[in-house]
């Protein structure tokens, strides 16, 4: 967790939604803070925002919101699990969007309220299905996490992306570490239990990876080359990080 951020407020145009904003920090929690007064993005949602429109966008185009009105983005097929998040709003809109939620009670590729069931182990999408898929801090709660990637490169078209975060800072740790060993069908704790809200009321799901620097090898291994983009919104931030995939 950083808290070496010099800057406690700073001017500056959202790069989702376009407000501009007197950013400021509210918490310890750097990436989760310093919130748009419009769609109340965190850093860590306009850090990922940076890696999707250094992707995608145009000349010119610096916004999300400006981003899925261009022909070229609006029609391609964008999948982002969770139910949280300033994304969402504007990804509704798009023809071809779909959005996921887990819930153990509920059959896979079911739908439950109008969204449907997915588990990032195994999905019920076909193979290349999707030209982007954007995870918000979600992949170190899936219980066996490469599986899940796995699942993420074949349903995307080949040259598709995943654009993600996972709680890193850039400190970023250089192993892995597995928090739950997850070898049977019965979750083992090697760490104490940590819990993070899952978006709905009440929920929690548990950590079951502390990432680090070697996912972005692990993921080549698989076929998903993977970058590390870094976004720093003002002078005295620490660079916010954001994980690109492409499929191989």
């Amino acid at each position: 967790m950083d808290t070496s951020v010099v800057t406690e407020e700073y001017e500056g145009k959202c790069n989702i939604c376009g407000v501009s904003n007197l950013f400021k920090r509210e918490n310890f929690r750097t990436r989760e803070t310093f919130l748009c007064s419009s769609c109340r993005g965190s850093l860590r949602y306009r850090a990922q925002a940076d890696a999707v429109l250094r992707e995608y966008a145009a000349e010119g185009v610096s916004t999300i919101e400006a981003l899925i009105e261009s022909e070229t983005f609006r029609h391609i097929r964008l999948y982002e699990p969770g139910v949280v998040g300033p994304f969402r709003k504007l990804f509704r809109t798009m023809s071809n969007y779909e959005q996921s939620f887990y819930w153990e009670d509920v059959a896979e590729g079911a739908k439950k309220d109008g969204m449907v069931c997915q588990n990032l182990e195994r999905l019920t999408y076909a193979d290349e299905t999707f030209d982007l898929i954007v995870s918000s801090d979600v992949f170190e709660h899936v219980r066996r996490p490469f599986q899940g990637f796995a699942e993420i490169r074949r349903v995307l078209k080949q040259g598709g992306r995943h654009i993600f975060s996972v709680p890193a800072n850039d400190n970023l740790r250089a192993d892995s570490v597995s928090r739950v060993d997850t070898s049977s069908d019965n979750d083992v704790l090697l760490l104490p239990a940590v819990y993070h809200g899952n978006g709905t009321a009440g929920g929690r799901s548990l950590v079951y990876t502390d990432f680090g620097a070697d996912v972005v090898d692990k993921l080549g291994e698989i076929g998903l080359p993977t970058q590390i983009f870094y976004y720093t919104p003002a002078p005295g931030f620490p660079r916010q990080l954001t994980f690109v995939s492409r499929r191989a």
